[in-house]
């Protein structure tokens, strides 16, 4: 792993990083072969680069991949599931409501059935920390390949394949309310349009044209280097395959009649952190997604023409 020349990141963090990853029992694979990805407009190299280096502000920052491999997820979590029942939606313009109110989402994690993928059918084509330009941050691409009874189609209705994603930050750039962006804010939500709100919690529909259908998906979360101030910052996500099975319907006041239902399959959890020693005297402890994460102290290291 080769690092900025101003700092170097303790071999530890990295065996801690990849012992926190449980098995994928191979739903979720990995393909980086250099290949090119190309998907409408969408166009980026087939690679795996675990972190990249940057200075802003005065600040030496390293952005590291956080898991350092996509860990697979075999159902979604307490919280994701609470963010997404959560979430305002507005499907008739009439009254905003909760994605909970619209929708029933069976999972294991309720008490639900188990719906499972067919082993390979996330690989993962591109999981890389990005630093350059006025941003940092990552790419995430993964192709999909749906098996036997996984979701595939996409009719435009039931019985189509989505992808749902929740994303956990401290770095806040979709509440409305500006007072509540910034760095060093948190930002826990579905990916989707939140102002106004989107309909359903498909991250393929809405806010992100192009980025996604039944057969790939693509994210590339930034944050502005101009930004920065010497603090940690994290950006986590768990990203979930959907099948549409029923629809919601509505009275004439746009509240509900009867609830839609979202049955969610296998998922993947991957993300960031971006970290500068120019605040780390000693240890940190960050919680990041539910997930305990020990930074042990960076160690501040002369350029080498200076060192004697």
């Amino acid at each position: 792993m080769k690092c900025n020349p101003g700092f170097r990141l303790l071999g530890p963090l990295v065996l801690l990083a990849a012992a926190a990853q449980p098995l994928s029992a191979q739903v979720v694979t990995e393909t980086y072969d250099g290949g090119m990805l190309t998907k409408g407009t969408l166009t980026r190299t087939s690679e795996y680069r675990a972190q990249n280096n940057f200075t802003a502000n005065g600040f030496n920052y390293s952005v590291i991949l956080n898991p350092l491999h996509p860990v697979f997820q075999d159902d979604p979590t307490a919280n994701y599931m609470s963010i997404l029942n959560g979430q305002n939606t507005n499907p008739t313009g009439m009254k905003v409501l909760k994605f909970g109110d619209v929708w029933d989402f069976p999972t294991m994690t309720v008490g639900g059935p188990d719906y499972s993928l067919s082993k390979g059918a996330i690989d993962v084509r591109r999981y890389t920390a990005e630093a350059g330009g006025g941003g940092f941050g990552l790419d995430f691409w993964a192709d999909y390949h749906p098996m036997g009874t996984d979701p595939s189609q996409r009719n435009g209705g039931v019985g189509d394949m989505h992808w749902i994603q929740v994303i956990n930050d401290n770095w806040n750039i979709s509440d409305p309310n500006m007072a509540k962006q910034g760095p060093g804010k948190s930002e826990m939500i579905v990916d989707v349009d939140v102002d106004p709100p989107d309909t359903a919690p498909y991250y393929d529909a809405g806010l992100h044209p192009g980025t996604a259908d039944n057969t790939f998906f693509f994210d590339g979360p930034r944050r502005p280097k101009s930004g920065v101030n010497g603090q940690s910052f994290f950006w986590d996500a768990e990203l979930f395959v959907a099948k549409e099975v029923l629809q919601p319907t509505f009275m004439a006041d746009g509240s509900v009649m009867t609830k839609g239902k979202i049955q969610i399959y296998d998922g993947v959890r991957y993300g960031f952190v971006a970290i500068t020693p120019e605040l780390s005297p000693g240890i940190h402890l960050l919680l990041l997604g539910g997930g305990l994460f020990v930074f042990l102290r960076l160690r501040r290291i002369r350029p080498v023409a200076q060192r004697k």
